[in-house]
């Protein structure tokens, strides 16, 4: 299947594979980061990639929507997936930084589970929204100069 962003069709779109194996599809929804912005409702959503907890740490791409009413970052595997397929409540939320060596990566730590969440946005201009939308909602959180 040849995804909408290479030249395939509209309908073909499903992000359920890891970019590990298809960097060029990455390098294309970079270059169309300014595509992305607000859900439907007024929340911050778009592409980030994730960097799996589980076995090799892959990362790979997911569709994230901020509900701030519910105080979560949702994630879903394809954009017009109607389940998530996951959350992390701000609530348990301690702190969110960027990568000091890499532009467009940036982590949430968990102080529940003590998991560190790693993230990558399409730009560095991406990762400082980002940054600033989920910052809004942790307390005492300040942007990096």
């Amino acid at each position: 299947m040849e995804h909408p962003a290479l030249g395939g069709k509209k309908e073909d779109i499903d992000m359920e594979w890891s970019f590990d194996e298809d960097d060029q599809l990455w390098e294309k929804l970079r270059l169309d980061h300014g595509k992305q912005g607000t859900w439907e409702q007024g929340e911050l959503c778009g592409w980030l990639r994730k960097k799996s907890s589980y076995g090799k740490k892959k990362w790979s791409s997911r569709w994230f929507v901020l509900d701030t009413p519910a105080r979560k970052l949702l994630y879903f595997h394809k954009r017009t997936s109607k389940v998530e397929g996951g959350a992390i409540y701000m609530d348990h939320v301690e702190e969110i930084y960027p990568d000091s060596d890499l532009p467009t990566v940036f982590y949430v730590q968990n102080s529940n589970s003590g998991r560190k969440y790693a993230f990558e946005a399409a730009s560095p201009n991406d990762r400082t929204r980002w940054l600033a939308g989920l910052g809004a909602l942790v307390p005492g959180h300040r942007l990096p100069k």
